[in-house]
């Protein structure tokens, strides 16, 4: 069992310590995103705990409040956007290449 708790932004679980899966901690300050991107081959799970989303997917926007699990298909370009009044902080978690 691994254990790593959540103090500040950055990777969370890597390579290193899994073979399936890598995640991370990402806060956002009001007004920032984190910029179009895809994880090609693997599906992305985004647990949204604090603050509101704009997530756009497959040219699908949304604005998504927390508490809130969001997922993202494989081979698909997003970009999550904080448009809320105070930090959006969440987890996202992303599956080994297939």
């Amino acid at each position: 069992m691994l254990v790593k708790h959540l103090e500040r932004p950055g990777t969370v679980i890597s390579t290193l310590d899994s073979e399936q899966l890598r995640s991370g901690y990402e806060v956002l300050e009001q007004g920032k995103e984190v910029g179009e991107h895809s994880t090609r081959d693997g599906e992305e799970i985004l647990v949204l705990m604090e603050g509101t989303a704009e997530v756009t997917a497959a040219g699908e926007t949304r604005a998504v409040p927390a508490p809130a699990v969001i997922l993202i298909p494989a081979n698909t370009s997003h970009n999550v956007k904080n448009q809320s009044g105070r930090s959006l902080r969440y987890v996202y978690v992303v599956t080994a290449k297939r």
